[in-house]
């Protein structure tokens, strides 16, 4: 969950976070990129497959599970901020 909405107990909740590279967490944020909660990567249709394989993103198939409490912010994300 984004910061600017987060309450001060949500900023501070180790689950509401995910250790991504800069470029990649800046397409996360802008909801070209997103996690189903199996850890599977969903991508945008405004994202070329030409940037993905550039970013080396391409061939990533998946992430591990994630934890309830970590797909109730992806919910979040899935549902506010990505860009289907």
């Amino acid at each position: 969950m984004p910061w600017r909405v987060a309450s001060d107990v949500q900023k501070l909740d180790g689950n509401n976070g995910l250790m991504l590279s800069p470029h990649v967490d800046h397409l996360f944020d802008k909801g070209f990129i997103s996690f189903r909660d199996s850890g599977e990567l969903m991508v945008s249709p405004y994202v070329t497959s030409s940037l993905l394989n550039a970013w080396s993103l391409g061939t990533l198939s998946k992430a591990q599970p994630f934890n309830a409490e970590q797909a109730a912010y992806l919910e979040y994300h899935r549902t506010n901020l990505f860009k289907a």
